[in-house]
């Protein structure tokens, strides 16, 4: 399953890469617009690898709990067990079941390390939620005046409330709801007010463009994919640029304190160099000596703020740019598969399964009417059939349309393979007398009395087999007749050796079912029941 995601992970890495050197071209560019497209850099790869299992190739699998691919007939949920464990419990059977599934090492250690990133962006908001207990209200009232004329000036609707903390050697700003300043204690005391109001207007600006919102996406972008170094220097830029972009419009709202503004970051530059473990985590660190030589001195006198215009065509790109990366990581599957992947439909080309010789076409022309035949019965039943049988018989129909697309495409290869994963095709015969009353989709379906439970209760793996270390996949088909017992049992799949196909005729040989009920009335239904035998992985590795 990891490797699904290869090639959009691939996409977006070429992307990130040729956005570094975008940026490291265009330092003196558009912060603003730098800003943007870092950011939307960043979060275009959660977003394209959320989309990539809807845009991906389709690939035929079988469902654990679905309709026969060649016969239409309902198949039970497959049953494992593991040799050595015996059935004493429905929790024997739950652990079984989950052991028998296929656990890719890469993907547990992707999910093992995002959960790391989580765990450490937790604990730096614990931090910081501890940080914010320890401060306290601003009572100045020029301050407090200061930052009510700056809301309204910047048209900022919410409450912004103003908090001082010994804890911090750097304002910042915190609340994505609720937005608050936190000014350190020194700050107040030893700024005078064109400084405060400096302070102010930058943290202002932060509230008015909703950086907060953008920070935190890139946060957790940058804990769930820490283990991307690309993530690390575009998380850098983008709030490097963020600051640079804000303090462009610190100074187009204080005309002429340039000087007084570079001579506080220079400040704020020393006081982070001595004491760096006071600051709150989220107030991330800006080299705000770089900041100070990239600070425009000579901001255009007609604009206040950032101008509108130049907002919008900034947004835009970079939505633009959002689109276009998550779009073509969704669509990673599809771009990656070229021409070089197909091969020349065949229809006569013969293909061996479980033993049968057909020839691709006849193998089409039988999965169409099958699925002709799903579609149809759909149409005739949706009123009579329960609806969690006619989900799993579209489901089935799609799985069919699947591989003829694959097919049609010329992905005979990939097709063939698909098919090859499903049941077989059934037995020739039934008994005559048997055909005429005998379903395999009714209104409502045999359940297993005791549940699946007591298939793997009256299950054992054979002494022989576990001492060859034989293991294997068993496919029963039966009837499930009026009174709810099991008749004809067959084996459509064998182990091929150890005893395996005996002993799972033997344990569907001593569970009984509530009949199927066909308007009405009980009837005969014919059912397939998947079975596992294999060995625990710590047998494997021992061995």
């Amino acid at each position: 399953m990891l490797f699904t995601y290869m090639p959009a992970l691939v996409i977006w890495t070429a992307f990130a890469l040729l956005m570094l050197l975008t940026l490291r071209l265009n330092r003196k560019g558009n912060p603003l617009l730098n800003y943007h497209l870092s950011t939307a850099t960043l979060i275009a790869l959660p977003a394209g690898l959320l989309f990539v299992p809807f845009l991906s190739l389709p690939a035929p699998v079988q469902s654990l709990t679905g309709v026969n691919f060649w016969l239409n007939t309902i198949s039970l949920p497959e049953i494992s067990i593991i040799a050595g464990e015996t059935a004493a419990s429905p929790a024997t059977a739950e652990a079984a079941s989950r052991s028998s599934l296929p656990v890719s090492v890469p993907l547990l250690l992707t999910g093992l390390l995002a959960a790391a990133g989580l765990l450490r962006l937790s604990f730096i908001y614990y931090k910081l939620r501890k940080s914010l207990r320890h401060a306290s209200p601003v009572v100045d009232s020029d301050l407090l005046s200061e930052a009510e004329q700056l809301r309204s000036r910047l048209g900022i609707t919410r409450n912004v409330r103003l908090l001082t903390s010994a804890d911090t050697a750097i304002p910042f700003t915190t609340g994505l709801f609720r937005p608050m300043i936190v000014l350190p204690e020194n700050t107040l005391q030893e700024s005078d007010s064109q400084q405060r109001r400096l302070i102010l207007t930058h943290e202002m600006v932060h509230i008015a463009r909703s950086d907060f919102a953008a920070h935190f996406g890139e946060l957790l972008v940058r804990h769930l994919f820490w283990v991307h170094p690309f993530v690390h220097v575009l998380y850098r830029q983008a709030a490097y640029y963020r600051e640079v972009s804000c303090d462009s419009d610190v100074l187009r709202l204080n005309s002429g304190s340039q000087a007084a503004y570079a001579e506080m970051l220079y400040r704020f530059a020393l006081l982070e160099q001595e004491k760096p473990q006071l600051r709150a985590a989220m107030a991330e660190e800006h080299k705000l000596l770089r900041r100070i030589r990239n600070l425009d001195f000579n901001p255009h006198p007609n604009h206040t703020t950032t101008p509108m215009k130049t907002m919008k065509n900034s947004i835009l790109t970079s939505a633009l740019l959002l689109l276009l990366i998550t779009g073509l990581m969704a669509c990673s599957d599809l771009l990656t598969d070229t021409d070089a992947s197909r091969t020349e439909v065949n229809l006569d080309e013969s293909i061996t399964y479980m033993g049968q010789t057909i020839t691709l076409g006849e193998l089409r022309e039988q999965i169409a009417n099958n699925r002709q035949n799903l579609l149809t019965l759909i149409e005739e039943n949706t009123s009579d059939t329960d609806p969690e049988t006619l989900q799993i018989i579209q489901h089935t129909a799609d799985e069919m349309g699947n591989v003829l697309m694959l097919i049609d495409n010329g992905h005979a290869n990939r097709a063939i393979a698909a098919i090859e994963s499903l049941p077989p095709p059934p037995p020739p015969a039934l008994n005559e007398g048997d055909s005429p009353d005998l379903f395999t989709v009714v209104e409502q379906m045999p359940e297993m009395i005791g549940g699946q439970m007591a298939f793997y209760s009256a299950l054992r793996y054979p002494e022989m087999a576990r001492q060859a270390g034989i293991e294997g996949r068993v496919i029963l088909q039966f009837i499930v007749d009026e009174q709810g017992n099991v008749t004809n049992p067959t084996v459509v799949r064998s182990a091929g050796a150890g005893g395996l196909d005996e002993a799972a005729l033997e344990a569907l040989s001593q569970v009984r079912f509530k009949p199927g009920m066909q308007r009405g009335r009980a009837v005969k239904v014919q059912m397939t029941q998947p079975v596992v035998f294999r060995f625990s992985r710590s047998e494997d590795t021992s061995s």
